[in-house]
């Protein structure tokens, strides 16, 4: 059986340091939709903010499509982005009907004056000028920046002291492979 692992949260809550160490630690692919989007930015024109959303949307359905793929080649896979629930169920159960595949949320959570913090510092180095962004927007608190899966997501507050940070990794990490088990690929190449 195959595993599709969602890694989910707020704008700047840590999603994207969280999917990249679980892609190294457990050896599993991510399709992160802002890697899909800056890759869309640097090959489309930029014209304003509508149409940065509207490349989003676009690269949401790649991330989709490449993750149905390889669930479909058997691969576990990791996708990344900050879902709305409203959307991404459906999207997401339309994705893997009729196969079986387990899936996991990896949740993240991070005080919002936090979040607004980390926002401004990467808006200002790291983040792709495509998206956008300004290192003065007020993040809000959306209704919509909540786990997909409220039930069974495990949350993970990255602004935790190291340790409890590290402590909460490795219980989420251990809960992941305990259910790859021996089963689906984990290389994905030959």
């Amino acid at each position: 059986m195959t595993t599709l692992v969602i890694v989910s949260g707020a704008p700047a809550s840590g999603k994207t340091t969280i999917s990249r160490r679980l892609e190294n630690d457990l050896g599993i692919p991510v399709l992160a939709k802002d890697d899909i989007k800056e890759m869309l930015f640097d090959r489309l024109p930029q014209y304003d903010r509508d149409w940065s959303t509207i490349e989003g949307r676009m690269a949401i359905a790649m991330m989709y499509a490449g993750a149905s793929q390889l669930l479909n080649a058997g691969y576990h896979v990791i996708v990344e982005s900050s879902f709305n629930p409203e959307h991404s169920r459906p999207e997401i159960a339309q994705m893997i009907a009729g196969r079986e595949i387990d899936v996991m949320e990896v949740y993240c959570t991070l005080e919002h004056e936090v979040r607004q913090q980390r926002w401004s510092e990467r808006a200002q180095t790291t983040r792709h000028p495509g998206h956008m962004d300004s290192s003065v927007q007020e993040l809000t608190v959306r209704t919509e920046d909540s786990p997909l899966y409220p039930d069974s997501a495990m949350s993970i507050d990255t602004g935790l002291s190291p340790p409890l940070y590290e402590d909460r990794y490795q219980e989420i990490c251990a809960a992941i492979k305990e259910t790859l088990g021996t089963g689906g690929r984990y290389e994905t190449t030959n």
